[in-house]
């Protein structure tokens, strides 16, 4: 396989050697799925954070011109898709998949009230401050616009609210400690949006494949409970990622590789390979990747399953 210029359009330049050093040095084949390109100017620059395991909607692929004619700055960002003109920021093509990951997400974080929404919501004040409604990144009765914290890394999801802002209608994460937070919320919930040390989300790396070069039919894998949502990884996941993070300055692999899980290679998917020999690769669509695992790859198998050792 060759491999085409385009790939520094999705992976900055030095990432590209650090995910060939990490394949050289750990002795794998990464396969690494194609990241929005403009998610790649925020990398790393403070004010903003990667997309975490738990946060499924997608980023924007364009900027967004508002009536009152104010440019929201949203590509590379997630946004929320529902708010009146924001189907725009998005490919026709991509616009009721990244609703409906918009509405599973909203629902479940308590960012939408689904009989009466008008927009994103903020959360109820009163409802910060009910320690019972909060579990593992996600709230108790979603639908009632209570906000989902993630009690183990200590912040909450907001949604820009104030129309005038530059990213109007971007999400972020809120470093919150819930145990410090003032028991009259009615105020501080609308400082929240400001507060020091916020990040807007912006897309992420995500590994497709972890494949050891020596036996690539080989799979294991062990699964964990991470912000609530199921993490399934390889035996050497981690230590790879801390590599790769330290070398991007930022945590830019947040989880486990997709071969290990349930999730459905996509028609239109395009994979960068960084084989283990230092050369780089790619494959474009499933019918490419399905048989890159069955010959390269000695018919390994994806899915949240072992393969064991194939003779």
């Amino acid at each position: 396989m060759s491999v085409s210029a385009s790939i520094y359009d999705h992976i900055r330049r030095p990432d590209v050697e650090a995910f060939r050093e990490a394949a050289r040095r750990f002795a794998v084949h990464l396969l690494v799925r194609r990241t929005n390109p403009a998610s790649l100017p925020y990398v790393g620059r403070d004010g903003y954070v990667p997309k975490p395991i738990d946060c499924k909607p997608k980023t924007a692929d364009r900027d967004v011109v508002l009536p009152s004619g104010l440019v929201v700055r949203c590509a590379g960002l997630v946004v929320d898709p529902m708010l009146p003109g924001f189907d725009k920021a998005f490919r026709p093509e991509k616009v009721g998949k990244a609703q409906e990951e918009w509405r599973r997400f909203a629902l479940k974080h308590g960012l939408w009230d689904k009989a009466r929404y008008t927009g994103t919501l903020r959360p109820r004040p009163g409802n910060l401050s009910s320690g019972k409604a909060y579990l593992g990144g996600s709230s108790l009765g979603s639908e009632d616009g209570r906000i989902g914290f993630t009690l183990d890394r200590g912040g909450v999801y907001l949604v820009q609210a104030d129309p005038t802002h530059l990213h109007y209608g971007c999400l972020m994460f809120c470093p919150l400690n819930l145990r410090a937070f003032p028991r009259d919320a009615r105020a501080a919930i609308e400082l929240l949006a400001t507060r020091p040390g916020n990040g807007y989300i912006h897309g992420d790396y995500d590994l497709f494949g972890i494949v050891p070069a020596a036996m690539p039919a080989f799979k294991t894998v062990h699964q964990a409970i991470l912000y609530g949502v199921e993490n399934t990884f390889g035996p050497r996941a981690r230590e790879i990622a801390d590599f790769l993070n330290a070398r991007f300055h930022a945590p830019m692999v947040q989880h486990g590789a997709q071969e290990d899980t349930t999730m459905e290679t996509g028609a239109d998917e395009h994979l960068d390979v960084f084989w283990a020999d230092g050369t780089l690769g790619e494959a474009r669509g499933r019918a490419a990747i399905e048989k890159l695992y069955a010959v390269d790859f000695a018919g390994r198998r994806t899915g949240p399953q072992s393969s064991g050792l194939v003779h």
